[in-house]
């Protein structure tokens, strides 16, 4: 059974991970052929590999640290003008449909090599452009309603000794609409925090939008590779799913060892609870993995775990999850 030594220093934090084995850097877990685990664990289980898997939850970043550059990148970010952040806002569930895009290539003539407008995983190329212009169209065309809404308002300033709205001179007007097109129209700038991550392999990727990473060890005795799930993005979720559902068939027979770690809010990384079975993440375990729950809900009895995140603190411990039915 698959298992890594821990270093420790006096605070019970994690200073060295060793496995039992070479850490592959290929991560070939991650092209795998098999698109189901019923295929997936039938391959696996009569193999000579041994299995491990192991949780790492996220604490929020220490106040204290967010400006320390060791800690945490500080960039600055050009935006969308203000009104067209507003037009995007208004297009919220109002966007063409995948068909109407196509129909509007097809009158528009332009070109079509490559169309797929019903694959979520298309490259940036030309296609793809075209298509997010196609969206931007529908932006733009709200740009001069909205202007006018702005225009109207700016023509008229409060005044509190009356307690109403009193109408601007034309000069006033003037000067107010100089100072709108500028408030409308120039980029705004944002400054984002991005946290440093200083993990050991093979938990050295980490989704900055991840609360939790799920990891999926496979050694076939001489190399040992992963791959990893969480809830940040589709592709990372239908990876969840599938080696979720491989991982529980696998432990019907295999012992298969899932340890919990916490990254801590100053990024240090310390052991909180190993089990001596398998033990997965309640969350996505099916939708981007289409995995029939009322067929596959049986493989996880006594398995399920769920983070409890207290918001206050921003910090995170683990407990089991029970309700099955929960889970769509």
């Amino acid at each position: 059974m698959m298992n890594f030594i821990t270093k420790q220093n006096g605070n019970n934090e994690i200073v060295n991970i060793e496995f039992k084995g070479k850490l592959s850097d290929k991560r070939r877990l991650g092209s795998i052929k098999e698109q189901n685990h019923n295929d997936l664990s039938e391959r696996l289980k009569n193999s000579k590999h041994e299995f491990l898997s192991v949780i790492i939850l996220k604490d929020r970043l220490d106040v204290e640290l967010m400006h320390d550059p060791k800690y945490c990148k500080n960039e600055s970010v050009l935006g969308v003008s203000k009104i067209h952040e507003e037009a995007r806002k208004r297009m919220i569930n109002k966007y063409y449909s995948d068909d109407e895009v196509e129909r509007i290539v097809e009158q528009q003539k332009y070109p079509t090599k490559q169309f797929n407008f019903k694959n979520d995983d298309y490259k940036p190329s030309f296609e793809s452009k075209l298509r997010d212009e196609i969206y931007r169209s529908q932006e733009c065309a709200l740009i001069p309603e909205i202007y006018y809404e702005y225009k109207e308002f700016a023509r008229y300033r409060y005044d509190e000794k009356t307690d109403s709205d009193i109408e601007l001179s034309d000069s006033e007007y003037e000067k107010a609409l100089k100072i709108l097109n500028q408030e409308l129209f120039l980029p705004q700038v944002y400054t984002t925090l991005e946290r440093i991550y200083d993990l050991p392999k093979p938990f050295d990727f980490w989704d900055d939008r991840n609360t939790f990473q799920q990891y999926y060890l496979v050694s076939n005795g001489n190399e040992i590779d992963c791959v990893q799930g969480g809830p940040a993005s589709s592709h990372q979720r239908e990876t969840h799913g599938l080696w979720g559902h491989c991982f529980a068939s696998l432990a019907k027979k295999l012992k298969i060892r899932t340890s919990v770690l916490k990254y801590t809010s100053r990024n240090k990384l310390i052991l909180l609870h190993e089990f001596n079975d398998f033990k997965v993440m309640h969350n996505d375990l099916t939708g981007n993995y289409r995995a029939d729950w009322s067929k596959t809900k049986s493989l996880f009895g006594g398995r399920l775990l769920q983070s409890n995140f207290q918001p206050e603190i921003g910090v995170q411990s683990i407990s089991e999850f029970s309700d099955l039915d929960q889970i769509q």
